[in-house]
């Protein structure tokens, strides 16, 4: 139900962390899996916010571009 909610572009991320939970539980070198989904949890913050800088630049370099074609 998780995902029917979620953006769809979003639930590649959120896919890691569901497989990252997966091998903890394992106990598949359990130490270094917890490491490995504090990081991925730090990462998921960032990808999220990298995702959307990334959208809103490419909207400004658009609209510079169509502005700048109409003044010229």
């Amino acid at each position: 139900m998780l995902f029917l909610m979620i953006k769809p572009d979003y639930i590649r991320y959120f896919k890691v962390i569901d497989d990252m939970h997966d091998t903890m539980y394992q106990q598949t070198v359990f130490h270094v899996q917890l490491q490995a989904w504090k990081y991925t949890m730090k990462s998921i913050d960032q990808l999220v916010v990298d995702d959307l800088n990334h959208i809103s630049n490419e909207k400004t370099t658009f609209y510079f571009r169509r502005e700048l074609r109409l003044v010229i």
